[in-house]
């Protein structure tokens, strides 16, 4: 199922995709969780064209991001996956430590990976072992923060840290602390699904989020979303119904599958 999910997401612009993946299990499967793998993929194909939709003709005035930071990056697989599509853009991937899976996924996307422009395959990316919120001082407008999973904290961090540049950012939340935000409002007697969806929405509301998707909950329990950035002149167009914009208007951004070829 994971290979015919591949070819039919990702066979239009990138058909080395199954072969790199294959690569990988002759050699390391241990590192294909395939739960991880699905939710990693999904996420990138909406956090990719939201962040591709910055230099849409669409949008004007816009700020086109220069600078993408996977924070609390775990095996670094986003990055990874943001670094090839984007190959012009500079990835950074944070984590309190570096994982071997970081560079079993990233040696198989060299070696199999097409080149752009007589570039090696990554080159742009960068790995960092350090605590997340060190790479304040250098998120700029022009950067764009994403965090996938990570706990509590690190969520409201990374959204602090691009609201205070004006840049972008996205994020899906694994856990939010209720006291972060409820100010003392009891949700005990709902359902982990339900506190899940309430906490995802008043953590969207009080970071000013512009863009909610959700992948399926097939894959995982925690599917939603939350997107917001500074790099685009009328943010309200790209809300979707509720915020006032059509749905045609963001077709360039939720559209599932819609990568450019390299």
């Amino acid at each position: 199922r994971f290979w015919r999910y591949l070819r039919d997401s990702f066979g239009m612009h990138y058909p080395e995709l199954p072969k790199i993946i294959h690569y990988i299990s002759l050699r390391d499967s241990q590192y294909l969780r395939v739960k991880e793998l699905f939710e990693t993929c999904e996420a990138f194909q909406i956090i990719g064209n939201i962040i591709a939709s910055t230099t849409s003709d669409d949008v004007d005035d816009n700020v086109e991001v220069d600078c993408i930071y996977d924070l609390a990056c775990g095996h670094g697989l986003l990055g990874i996956l943001l670094a090839y599509r984007f190959p012009t853009k500079k990835v950074v991937c944070v984590d309190l430590e570096e994982r071997k899976s970081y560079h079993v996924f990233k040696s198989a996307f060299v070696t199999l990976g097409e080149s752009y422009q007589n570039r090696t395959p990554l080159s742009n990316l960068e790995y960092r072992v350090d605590d997340l919120r060190n790479i304040q001082e250098e998120v700029v407008e022009s950067s764009f923060l994403v965090s996938i999973h990570a706990c509590n904290e690190a969520n409201k961090y990374v959204a602090d840290m691009s609201r205070k540049a004006n840049a972008g950012w996205a994020v899906m939340p694994c856990c939010i602390r209720s006291g972060l935000y409820l100010r003392g409002a009891s949700i005990l007697d709902l359902s982990s699904e339900d506190r899940y969806k309430v906490l995802c929405g008043v953590f969207a509301e009080a970071n000013d989020a512009r863009l909610v998707r959700k992948i399926s909950r097939d894959i995982t329990a925690r599917p939603i979303i939350i997107a917001g950035w500074g790099m685009l002149s009328d943010r309200s167009s790209c809300a979707g119904e509720e915020g006032g914009g059509s749905r045609d208007s963001l077709e360039f951004v939720v559209k599932r599958g819609a990568m450019p070829p390299l």
